[in-house]
């Protein structure tokens, strides 16, 4: 195998300048392109391959990025959080930088080992989920001066910010069944046991667009009873469908309906299936995510999280606080939100004429 010295020798350059070239980074900038060149074609004449551990010591750097995840949490692996870690992933390979979920022992959780592995320099930066850290997270935490960027996290915090701004997509979803002729169209949102509403942000964005369009925008909200309701994937379909299987049994005014998730929309499409009606033919459904819409049948249109968008601008940030292009300091407090998009399928239609469902 090749060695530093004789891709040195055989580009005509110093030891130092062909290991700053090869390591890249900030130090191969200062380098002119001309010498750069016989480097590279130098090294790949010769098959070099750096080794990983040296060229870490070098640097002071391990060039990889660590997001925190609990690795038995298969609902989230599989469905809201998969695409966001891709995302991540995609994006740090694109900047030349390894990827590594990072998950608990049995002495620490996910987050201790994340922080544990930027101390010891495995990893250059962090991305964690906002629902983790805000479980999982003390206080003192917050105030950690750390390369760590949340992804959809809410609360206040120092900490770099990277979140969904729902209100576009929603716009796009009430213009695209207003341009299809519907004229009453339902949002349905949840309250939870403890009484607080869901996403409240999302029922006023939609509340908004109803009134600008000039429409009827009715608002009702499905409240879980009991633990199971909320407790897993087939428990939230299969309550949503028994409740809105009552809203058809007493009788429901709309053309069309926009669903707090996906899921509720599946819970929708099978209480209607069961009433004897059919989508969009009867009532045109809109779903929130983008993870389960192609599972529909027929698919359902839907305003995407872009889970995967915010992963790669969490990771866009995590790398330049990781290269030092940017500071903890510069970063504080710094929030951006991604706009969500409304990706029509095959749920929605021109309403029959106006009926009670």
């Amino acid at each position: 195998m090749a060695t530093l010295t004789e891709v040195a020798k055989l580009a005509g350059v110093s030891i130092s300048t062909a290991s700053k070239v090869l390591g890249g980074g900030v130090e191969a900038d200062r380098i002119s392109p001309q010498r750069a060149d016989l480097v590279r074609h130098a090294a790949e004449r010769l098959k070099y391959r750096p080794n990983y551990h040296a060229r870490s010591l070098l640097r002071g750097k391990a060039q990889a990025l660590g997001f925190v995840l609990h690795a038995s949490e298969s609902d989230v692996i599989g469905g809201f959080w998969a695409r966001t870690i891709g995302g991540v992933a995609d994006q740090a390979r694109a900047h030349g930088y390894d990827f590594l979920v990072i998950g608990p022992t049995g002495e620490m959780n996910e987050l201790e080992r994340g922080l544990q592995y930027l101390k010891e320099g495995r990893i250059d930066a962090l991305v964690a989920p906002g629902f983790i850290y805000s479980v999982r997270a003390s206080e003192a935490l917050h105030e950690l001066q750390a390369p760590i960027v949340l992804a959809e996290y809410y609360k206040p915090t120092h900490l770099p910010v990277v979140g969904l701004d729902p209100a576009p997509g929603i716009a796009e979803a009430v213009k695209h069944l207003v341009d299809l002729g519907h004229r009453e169209i339902l949002w349905l949102g949840f309250v939870e046991k403890n009484g607080q509403e869901v996403a409240p942000e999302r029922r006023e964005a939609f509340e908004r667009c109803a009134q600008a369009s000039g429409i009827r925008g009715k608002v009702e909200h499905f409240r879980w009873t009991s633990a199971e309701s909320s407790g897993s994937t087939p428990a939230f379909i299969r309550r949503s469908k028994e409740m809105f299987a009552e809203k058809i049994r007493a009788g429901l005014n709309a053309t069309a309906v926009i669903a707090y998730n996906e899921l509720m929309g599946l819970g929708i499409y099978a209480a209607l299936h069961e009433a004897g009606l059919r989508v969009p033919r009867d009532l045109s459904v809109i779903g929130f995510d983008d993870i389960h819409a192609d599972l529909a049948v027929p698919p359902m249109t839907t305003v995407s999280l872009m889970l995967g968008q915010i992963g790669r601008r969490a990771a866009d940030l995590a790398v330049e606080l990781a290269a030092g292009r940017r500071t903890t300091l510069d970063l504080r407090r710094h929030r951006e939100q991604v706009a969500a998009q409304l990706i029509v399928k095959e749920s929605t239609a021109a309403p029959r004429e106006r009926r009670a469902l």
